[in-house]
């Protein structure tokens, strides 16, 4: 779990990245608190009139959080294949949200009601391995997508498959999700 001051710290940090690469500018990064040198995954998403507009991130702990966070920023802007690229006119509209991505969980099913039963709404991000391809929904999009076949069949139109049953590695996830105001 993160502190108050860390979360503060990584918005701020993904802001100043934000700008900082949309303007070409270089990004120093200091003072980091000791929380933030652990490794973790994480996931930004950039919101422009509470509308997601773009979202990149990490499943799993590869680097230091800050230097996650950094990373997918930067990607989220200027990566992200289903959003146009965020501009400089877009800066003052963006809201930055982070999620730490944590109890990542392969789920072991015989049948689509077995599966259904270790997903809970809301609270479990999704991730769907299937043909040496990967796609994932974060917790929040729960909200766009309330059905468990519905969330699971979004996956799988991601990676152009018809069936998520079907030679498929299916985990689950949380996240600590936290905004800019």
């Amino acid at each position: 779990m993160l502190s108050d001051q860390d979360k503060q710290f990584l918005l701020k940090l993904a802001r100043d990245t934000l700008e900082n690469s949309i303007k070409n500018k270089e990004s120093k990064t200091e003072d980091i608190p000791p929380n933030l040198l652990k490794k973790g995954a994480t996931f930004v998403s950039l919101y422009i009139d509470n509308e997601l507009k773009n979202s990149i991130g990490s499943l799993f702990q590869n680097q230091e959080i800050f230097q996650d966070v950094i990373e997918n920023t930067i990607s989220a802007a200027s990566e992200d294949p289903n959003f146009p690229q965020i501009t400089e006119a877009d800066l003052d509209k963006v809201k930055i949200e982070i999620s730490l991505v944590k109890n990542l969980t392969k789920l072991k099913f015989e049948t689509e009601e077995e599966l259904f039963t270790k997903i809970v709404p809301h609270i479990h991000g999704v991730i769907l391995k299937k043909n040496n391809r990967v796609s994932t929904l974060l917790p929040q999009v729960w909200k766009q997508i309330p059905d468990k076949n519905d969330f699971l069949t979004s996956l799988a139109s991601k990676l152009e498959a018809n069936d998520y049953m079907i030679n498929s590695e299916i985990s689950t996830y949380e996240t600590e999700t936290f905004r800019e105001d």
